[in-house]
């Protein structure tokens, strides 16, 4: 670990000079703040960072309609100069970069940083191995996830829900929806998942084992929160809210709500699609599923 400084010290100070350099251009009056924040604890800082500065913000030319992005003087099509007190927004645009800043904090940072707190306290055991300190670890990153995503929107961005999906219109006749194709769904998915480990397996005998143990140890994963006594009750309770509606709900608000808006915004439908599947895959690190 000893090693790593000298380079963990060098990044905070790229970091720190970075974020001056441009909330400096953004004319953000509390930047020295930031600077010190990112300069000695930039894990938490930078991304937070990230995440408060002025966005892109969409307006309608007053002389011919069209959007322009602010920062700007002049219009895009007619050329007209703008002055600040013409800009009326009309939406503000986040991106991928704010998404994953959201996710680092949700499921790395803010978790860690209790879990160090509490083990500094004796309240958790050293390796952080007991049913409790992982339900608390998942509880704490699917809290975060869905608050600062909810926040993000609506308080950074001053997006309304209806931006990112969540809408009522429906609300009842989709909730139905949802229920009737998840074992459909789960079915389909089982599926394609043996057949293509059973076909990679075929194609490359030689790993077979090791692909068969990656895709055993997935679903080991997988299944590590639940009980293996079905009697604990409130174990079962607390993890079905977690896995079955809390996780799914933060979910579904970062990747498809957030995270798919703001591909489709420059993408088409099935690149964003598959785009934004690839980030979930990926943070959920499971490279068989």
């Amino acid at each position: 670990m000893r090693e790593l400084l000298p380079f963990l010290l060098i990044m905070q100070i790229i970091s720190a000079v970075f974020v001056y350099i441009e909330s400096k251009k953004l004319n953000m009056n509390n930047r020295i703040f930031w600077v010190i924040g990112v300069a000695l604890f930039m894990p938490f800082f930078l991304p937070l960072y990230i995440l408060i500065r002025p966005k892109r913000v969409i307006f309608a030319c007053p002389n011919c309609r069209t959007e322009n992005v602010y920062p700007t003087e002049r219009c895009r099509n007619c050329n007209i100069e703008f002055t600040a007190d013409k800009i009326v927004p009309i939406r503000t645009q986040w991106g991928v970069a704010d998404a994953l800043m959201i996710i680092i904090l949700s499921f790395m940072i803010i978790p860690i940083g209790l879990a160090g707190v509490a083990k500094s306290f004796g309240l958790v055991e050293d390796d952080l191995a007991s049913w409790g300190s992982l339900f608390g670890i998942s509880l704490v990153g699917s809290l975060s996830l869905l608050i600062l995503s909810v926040w993000f929107v609506i308080a950074i961005c001053k997006r309304s829900l209806s931006d990112i999906g969540l809408v009522k219109e429906k609300l009842f006749r989709n909730i139905l929806i949802g229920i009737a194709v998840l074992i459909p769904a789960v079915f389909i998915a089982y599926l394609v998942e043996e057949g293509t480990v059973n076909s990679l397996a075929r194609m490359m005998p030689d790993h077979a084992d090791e692909l068969y143990q990656v895709q055993a140890q997935e679903h080991l994963d997988s299944a590590e929160l639940w009980p293996n006594d079905t009697r604990e009750v409130g174990k079962l309770l607390s993890v079905g809210f977690l896995m079955l509606i809390l996780g799914p709900i933060a979910e579904e608000i970062m990747f498809r709500g957030i995270i798919y808006t703001s591909l489709r915004q420059k993408r088409r439908l099935w690149s964003s699609l598959i785009f934004s599947s690839l980030i979930f895959t990926f943070v959920h690190m499971e490279v068989i599923h």
